[in-house]
């Protein structure tokens, strides 16, 4: 099977597409490292469709103090600041909190997401 387009028909032809996907994904990991580096150095690109650039990524962080007055000045705002908070399950998870825990609290959700994973 060299026609990548085509599905697989056996597990053999399903290999062989697998491990064109991961050449592929390894060689446009390469590229866009190399086409990174030069419009570090030398700006953007722009082609038919895109500008390939740096762009920002802003976020914040709030001490506990800081969060303490947000919470006040929700309230003075008339914003019940508990529609806001949002637990992250992960961090209930790394302070010893299992799946049982959760479950008391919470509804799971299990999605499949299509992917690989190293061996």
């Amino acid at each position: 099977m060299d026609n990548f387009e085509t599905k697989p028909k056996n597990f053999d032809e399903a290999i062989k597409l697998a491990k064109e996907i991961e050449r592929l994904e390894t060689t446009v990991k390469s590229m866009k490292d190399n086409f990174k580096s030069f419009v570090e150095e030398y700006g953007a690109v722009e082609t038919d469709f895109e500008r390939w650039d740096f762009y920002p990524s802003v976020s914040w962080a709030f001490d506990k103090e800081s969060t303490k007055e947000i919470a006040r000045t929700l309230i003075l705002e008339g914003t019940d600041p508990w529609d806001l908070i949002k637990f992250a399950p992960k961090d209930l998870i790394n302070q010893g909190w299992n799946e049982e825990s959760l479950a008391q609290f919470g509804n799971k959700k299990v999605t499949k997401r299509f992917t690989s994973r190293k061996l």
